[in-house]
């Protein structure tokens, strides 16, 4: 029976395996708080909640669909908690039965275990269809609606009433019946149960037709005989059992499964809203549809570890699959990057999104390539390790999918790490992969300017130079060369080593693309001090030298 409470045509493998991509994805993105309180504790919970994000569900029908559920669910919370502690202590007890020991291969033995089971599933039955008479009338969505509807032809009292009765046919209290007929030299062939009819009447008639035989006590093969010839006629009886307790225990677990991923994004909006963090249920698109733009968009890790409010930022990146984002250190830009990422994931997943409001296209695969401590075996570089993870990254992605990039390639010199950047992010543009970059290379972010698919972000400052932690929207039109001002007094101008000029002229130049001294992430009043000094140094190296000249 379909549960359908996540995708109307098919049900959660409940038995399939770690859907967990390669790589610490979870904390790159910051996502161990969102688990955390996802599970509340509920080891099942957190299983589950992980693998639901990372299930990448392309579909927006699907993914709308979750997002209905799980308004219905969190309006009628108290019915999904109770779903979810039947579902579960009845998986417990079939794991019990199913662990208790051996004897599934021999058909009596196998009978007996299986209606052990099934009188427990019938049980659970009742009391599903008693939650579902109870709670049903608060429920709106397809999901749930439909669930209980497919339920209502297995949960009428007269069906189980049948079912229970089978059961205890199936026990054979008045002794096993069989049929069969006549093999090659008269042996019989073909045994099969038989239900026995219960007519006492007939019973009382044809009492004295009866034949019976026992079996001497020391008579033991003619009790392997005997057992032979039960275990023939129980066969097929077993095979039936045992189709319809794993077919139960199977909607079981997918019910349970199911729900737990509906009570993890229950949790996971009341301690967003808790925290004083925003949420939004978020609309998506097909993969490569080029939607992606946010309002507020904040980490919800950030969120959701306390310690004050959280800023969040808007992006516009509609048709635009490339997103570039630079500045100065501490400014908010790691941050973006994460709450990015962790916004696809619970999008597709079906769980509420920390923003104002959210929209994206479905991605086939996500992947991130972040900071990574250095190898302290040596068996290899820094640098070689993080062109070992990209090689790896990009083996696994695929048209549609998304990228995140978090100063990737810093620990080389700029003009190699930028050629390196630059040829992997172009290559995957062309392929169908989008890409949101963190960078502090000015080179890297200079030539990617002349893209015209390219929305550049930058953590926005205050007019005393302060920080908000919020970032916006810079220019898209490439400059031709990069960005210079002169000085208009006798002060010295700080000039780094990318040959840009002090970064307030800088910005006035051109606001969207980053200065050199941002580009490498350097606080400003630190860039003005060093910047004097060095101009006072090179002023002191061309005093002249006569006196030394003299000398010689």
């Amino acid at each position: 029976m379909l549960v359908g409470l996540r995708d109307p045509v098919r049900d959660t493998d409940p038995r399939a395996g770690d859907t967990r991509p390669p790589g610490p994805i979870l904390s790159d993105l910051g996502l161990g708080p969102v688990v955390s309180v996802a599970a509340e504790g509920d080891d099942f919970v957190n299983e589950t909640v992980v693998r639901a994000l990372f299930e990448m569900t392309t579909d927006p029908a699907v993914i709308d669909y979750r997002q209905a559920a799980l308004r219905d669910a969190a309006a009628n919370a108290d019915a999904v908690a109770e779903l979810y502690a039947l579902a579960g202590s009845t998986a417990e007890g079939l794991r019990r039965h199913v662990l208790g020991g051996h004897g599934w291969a021999i058909p009596e033995r196998s009978i007996s275990r299986s209606l052990a089971v099934l009188h427990d599933l019938t049980e659970f039955l009742r009391r599903l269809a008693e939650i579902i008479e109870r709670r049903r009338g608060g429920f709106t969505s397809a999901a749930f609606r439909g669930f209980f509807t497919r339920c209502e032809p297995f949960l009428d009292d007269g069906y189980l009433r049948d079912t229970e009765r089978l059961l205890d046919d199936l026990d054979f209290p008045q002794g096993l019946l069989l049929d069969c007929g006549l093999g090659p030299g008269l042996a019989g062939a073909g045994y099969r149960a038989r239900r026995e009819e219960r007519h006492r009447l007939f019973e009382r008639r044809h009492a004295d037709h009866v034949s019976t035989f026992a079996i001497a006590p020391h008579d033991t093969a003619g009790a392997i005989f005997v057992a032979e010839l039960r275990g023939d006629g129980l066969r097929d009886v077993a095979g039936v059992l045992i189709d319809a307790v794993d077919g139960l225990a199977r909607f079981v677990a997918t019910l349970r499964t199911e729900l737990a991923c509906y009570l993890g994004g229950i949790r996971i909006w009341r301690a967003l809203e808790a925290a004083g963090g925003v949420v939004c249920l978020p609309r998506s698109a097909p993969p490569g549809s080029g939607v992606r733009h946010a309002r507020g968009l904040c980490d919800p890790g950030l969120v959701l570890r306390g310690g004050g409010p959280v800023v969040g930022s808007d992006l516009e990146a509609d048709d635009r699959p490339l997103v570039v984002i630079t500045g100065a250190n501490q400014g908010g830009k790691s941050t973006f990057l994460r709450a990015l990422g962790a916004a696809q994931l619970m999008m597709q997943a079906g769980f509420p999104v920390a923003a104002l409001d959210f929209s994206a296209s479905a991605a086939t695969v996500l992947r991130t390539h972040f900071p990574r401590e250095e190898d302290t075996a040596m068996s290899r570089g820094k640098f070689d390790d993080e062109l070992a993870r990209m090689r790896a990254i990009v083996a696994g992605l695929r048209t549609g999918g998304l990228l995140l990039c978090n100063e990737s390639f810093a620990s080389t010199n700029e003009r190699e790490g930028s050629q390196v950047a630059e040829g992997v992010v172009t290559g995957l543009l062309d392929a169908g992969v989008d890409v949101a970059y963190v960078t502090h290379m000015y080179e890297l972010a200079h030539s990617l300017r002349r893209r015209d698919d390219a929305v550049f972000l930058r953590p926005e400052r205050t007019d005393d130079g302060g920080r908000t932690f919020r970032l916006g929207a810079g220019t898209r039109s490439p400059p031709a060369t990069p960005p210079t001002c002169t000085a208009g007094s006798s002060a010295p101008v700080s000039r780094s080593r990318h040959g840009t000029d002090d970064p307030e002229c800088a910005r006035g130049g051109d606001p969207g693309l980053p200065s050199a001294a941002d580009a490498v992430g350097v606080p400003g009043d630190r860039r003005r001090r060093g910047g004097a000094r060095r101009s006072a140094r090179r002023d002191v190296d061309r005093r002249p030298r006569g006196r030394r000249t003299a000398r010689r």
